[in-house]
């Protein structure tokens, strides 16, 4: 522990004693101590202002280098999402250079209020306690030297030999002297105090100004951030999806890659401009010209209308052949081998204003020869090797299967979670897709078995007719490139009329099909808050299916995203670019559309009706004794007037689920799904209850007690041998059976007891049973958990 100085007193001056004297010097090292640290401050600060000014200044320049940095998309327009980042980059430039403005100005400051405060300070201070410690010491010996020639003064002698008086002048001296050091002593005494008074604010201020302009430069600078924070995120947003495309689109480009290697071996490389190109070698016949001169060209061949169009480009000018000009061939044949000293030649007639030329070309081998006298259409029959197209066309059977598997779509309901993004059957939809060409295979289909033919393989198979029976996409080869350039168009209303046009351009068969397919895909869209498939979702998935390239290039890959925002735009505009699509057809249904008897269509279905704003009731036994026989009650009546699966609304908002004090012994059942290698395949192949194969119903910790919302009236399912049940349903309104009986959360609930399942509303269940307790069924969630769910919470799908 440190010991602080002791004080200096006024009344030691007088007495000038060692302990004066030690004190003094204590005082003097202290402040010796502090000018020290002092002067190492102003050099340390100095130092901090240098350097930062050195960051400052390369902080700016790599603004400005951010500033210049600017992107070039593959392609001929940036995308939006690129837009924003190259913009973003000229707002983190702008940001960094306005932090470094803050900087400039707090360095001014810490260089006003703290390197030249502790300067003024030092050399003020400091340097004023050295003079004054010089004065005091010079006084100090100057007394103390006349004090000694004072009393070493021998006194006068008298006549009779006794010492004599003092001279007075003598006396009056030394009283000046020692009154003039006393004073010194005085002054010197009261600076030291005032110096180490004045160090603590002194010094210790110009900190606090140090400390606050950093302050105020880092808050300035956060202000900055956060004014420019939904930039930064939109801008990491974009990265990630840009990042996330790059890498969907570098797995195709090195699947391209291959397929163009392999191609090119063959000599099959494509263009989507040109039907063939490469390297040729021509026949230069110039008078002047000692024999015969070779030199090397790069041709490329076309088709426009009925045609022929060819054009040489080389890097150096000849005479022998118009370069940089399309020719019109009128013939090509194979060149006799016994007229030209060289190998794999043929001969070209072409014409180009009013002039005729022959030119005898060199292919770059047997096959690349073989290949321009086949595109050119040349006189020797060639053998090809170039890729058969496919024979499959729209056609009314086509219109006919596609327009069948949408209506049975829509009738069974939109709300499915990932429609045509989840997969069905491969090996179902495959076979649909041998049945499409015969009219009578696709007239006698039938649909109606939802277990064999299910809607994801009716999704599945509807996207195999666009992607793999077409030979040619729905909105053309010829007009694909047009179509990429309308969706690059930034203005809504431009691009709505550019596409409205390059669709009505379409042949009949084409256009009728799209105005079946996108209404369709636009009342999927209008249920996305249900089935979670909005219209850039479906543009994902119909985006390569209803347009793609003639030829598979890099330029392709990255127009992918051009291919999801037409479609995309399309089902979001399906009323101006198919006016009365729509209208033609009747609104699909919901699930709670299927009621029919009488009741049902008098009052509104559970689908449309929210929970009553009730108090929200807790399950307890009492609660559900005073309600047990209503409650079977009112089950019964249900059950005797409706025939649908799905109950009209009742007026009781209190009816609870069935007590937990009924269920406190009771074990859950196994599961009803089989487990048999061929139900087990089924279920793996349609994707729909992968969780399910390897999960077995284990209870959980019992769960803290919860509140739920009043129920409405329990569904038609109770308990088989209840005296209270009603009659069995016929057998045309039989539930589905245990494979594809399904049911739908309509409020949720949380369970207060580890045998039952937490659900929120509208979760989907499947393998729903009824269980050994009245009023409660056995049911599987989306995370493969088995547990009981009241029968009043949920309504059945079909």
């Amino acid at each position: 522990m440190t010991t602080g100085l002791p004080p200096l007193e006024y009344s030691d001056c007088f007495l000038d004693s060692p302990s004066f004297r030690e004190t003094i010097a204590l005082y003097e090292q202290e402040l010796e101590s502090n000018t020290k640290v002092v002067k190492n401050l102003v050099k340390e600060c100095d130092n901090m202002i240098q350097k930062t000014e050195e960051f400052s200044r390369v902080q700016q320049s790599f603004g400005h280098a951010l500033s210049q940095f600017h992107f070039k998309t593959i392609g001929t327009e940036q995308t939006e999402d690129e837009q924003r980042i190259s913009t973003s980059l000229q707002s983190f430039s702008r940001l960094l250079l306005s932090i470094e403005d803050y900087r400039h100005n707090m360095l001014n400051a810490i260089r006003v209020r703290l390197l030249k405060t502790l300067q003024q300070f030092r050399i003020e201070h400091m340097k004023k306690t050295l003079e004054e410690k010089k004065r005091f010491d010079d006084a100090s010996k100057k007394y103390y030297a006349f004090l000694d020639n004072f009393l070493s003064t021998k006194p006068p002698k008298r006549k009779d030999g006794n010492p004599g008086v003092v001279d007075v002048p003598e006396n009056d001296q030394f009283e000046r002297e020692k009154a003039q050091f006393r004073q010194i002593s005085f002054d010197y005494v009261c600076h030291l105090q005032d110096v180490h008074a004045q160090k603590h604010f002194e010094l210790v201020e110009p900190i606090i100004g140090y400390i606050t302009d950093i302050s105020t430069f880092l808050h300035q600078a956060y202000e900055e951030v956060c004014s420019l924070r939904p930039q930064i995120e939109g801008a990491q947003f974009k990265v990630q999806l840009l990042r996330e495309t790059h890498e969907s689109e570098q797995e195709k480009a090195y699947h391209l890659k291959a397929q163009v290697i392999e191609e090119g071996q063959h000599g099959m490389v494509h263009h989507p401009e040109y039907v063939k190109q490469g390297l040729v070698m021509i026949l230069d016949k110039r008078r002047g010209i000692a024999g015969h001169h070779w030199q090397k060209y790069f041709c490329q061949f076309r088709k426009e209308e009925k045609r022929k169009m060819v054009k040489f480009l080389c890097n150096q000018k000849s005479p022998a052949t118009p370069t940089d000009e399309w020719m019109e061939v009128k013939d090509c044949v194979r060149a006799k081998a016994e007229e030209i000293e060289r190998r794999f030649c043929f001969e070209l007639k072409c014409s180009l204003k009013g002039a005729e030329y022959k030119i005898i070309l060199q292919g770059i081998g047997q096959e690349d020869r073989t290949s321009w006298l086949q595109v050119m259409e040349g006189r020797e029959p060639v053998y090809s090797s170039l890729r058969a197209l496919e024979t499959g066309r729209i056609n009314a059977v086509g219109y006919k299967f596609v327009e069948k598997c949408i209506n049975t779509i829509e009738e069974r309901g939109l709300e499915e979670e990932g429609l045509y993004r989840r997969p069905g059957v491969l090996a179902k939809a495959n076979k649909l897709m041998k049945e499409v060409s015969d009219s009578n295979a696709v007239e006698n289909m039938d649909f109606s078995d939802e277990i064999e033919w299910d809607t994801k393989t009716l999704a599945s198979s509807v996207k195999a007719y666009f992607a793999k029976y077409l030979g040619e996409p729905v909105l053309t080869f010829e007009r694909h490139y047009n179509f990429i350039n309308a969706a690059k168009i930034n203005d809504t209303d431009e691009k709505c009329k550019s596409i409205q046009i390059l669709i009505r351009e379409l042949p009949k068969p084409n256009y009728d099909i799209l105005s079946l397919l996108i209404p369709h895909l636009r009342n999927i869209a209008d249920l996305s808050s249900v089935n979670l498939m909005k219209a850039s979702n479906l543009g994902v998935c119909f985006g390569p299916t209803l347009m793609r390239p003639e030829h598979e290039t890099v330029a392709s890959i990255v127009d992918i995203r051009y291919q999801n925002i037409i479609v995309e735009f399309m089902i979001s505009h399906v009323d101006e670019l198919f006016p009365g699509a729509r209208e033609d057809r009747p609104y699909p249904r919901t699930k709670g559309m299927k009621t029919t008897s009488k009741l049902s269509r008098s009052e509104p279905s559970i689908r449309n009706r929210r929970p009553p704003p009730a108090a929200p009731v807790k399950i307890s036994a009492a609660n559900f004794a005073k309600r047990s026989q209503e409650q079977r009650a009112q089950s019964m009546i249900g059950s005797a007037s409706s025939s649908s699966s799905v109950l009209p609304i009742v007026s009781n908002k209190d009816i609870p689920p069935p007590p937990v004090s009924q269920r406190q012994s009771v074990a859950l059942t196994p599961p009803a799904y089989s487990t048999s290698g061929q139900d087990r395949n089924i279920l793996h192949e349609s994707g729909q209850f992968d969780h399910l194969e390897s999960k077995k119903p284990v209870p959980t910790q019992r769960q803290t007690s919860v509140q739920r919302i009043a129920p409405q009236p329990p569904p038609t399912a109770t308990k088989p041998h209840s005296q209270s049940s009603p009659p069995e349903p016929p057998p045309s309104e039989a539930k589905p059976s245990i494979l594809s009986r399904r049911a739908k959360a309509l409020f949720d609930c949380e369970a207060e007891d580890e045998l039952e399942l937490s659900f929120r509303e509208d979760e989907i269940f499947i393998n729903v049973v009824e269980s050994e307790e009245p009023d409660w069924l056995q049911a599987t969630n989306s995370s493969g958990k088995r547990g009981l769910v009241p029968a009043n919470y949920i309504e059945w799908l079909t």
